[in-house]
C-alpha cells in the first residue's frame, strides 16, 4: 500500500512537473511573440506602391471589434457608422 502510495505521487509530481515546462515553452513563445511585434522598425517593409488616390473619395475604416457607446459591437455597417 505505502509502494503504491509512493508510485502514485512520483507520478503526479512527474506530470506536474512536464506540465510547467511546457508552460514555461508556451511563455517564452509568446514572449518572443510580443518583442517581434512590437519591436522598434527602423525601415518601412510593406508595399512600395498602390491604387492612386480618386479625388473627391474618402476612405473609412470601420472596427467592427470595438464597441459602441451601449457596449455592444455593431452588427452591420449602417450600425457602426451610425454615430458618424
Amino acid at each position: 500500500m505505502e509502494t503504491m502510495k509512493l508510485l502514485m505521487l512520483a507520478g503526479v509530481c512527474s506530470l506536474a512537473a512536464i506540465s510547467m515546462a511546457r508552460a514555461d515553452n508556451y511563455v517564452d513563445l509568446a514572449t518572443k511573440a510580443a518583442k517581434a511585434a512590437t519591436a522598434r522598425v527602423d525601415k518601412w517593409d510593406g508595399p512600395m506602391s498602390g491604387p492612386t488616390a480618386v479625388k473627391g473619395k474618402k476612405i473609412v475604416f470601420v472596427a467592427a471589434d470595438k464597441p459602441g457607446h451601449d457596449g455592444e459591437s455593431p452588427k452591420t455597417v449602417s450600425q457602426a457608422l451610425a454615430n458618424w
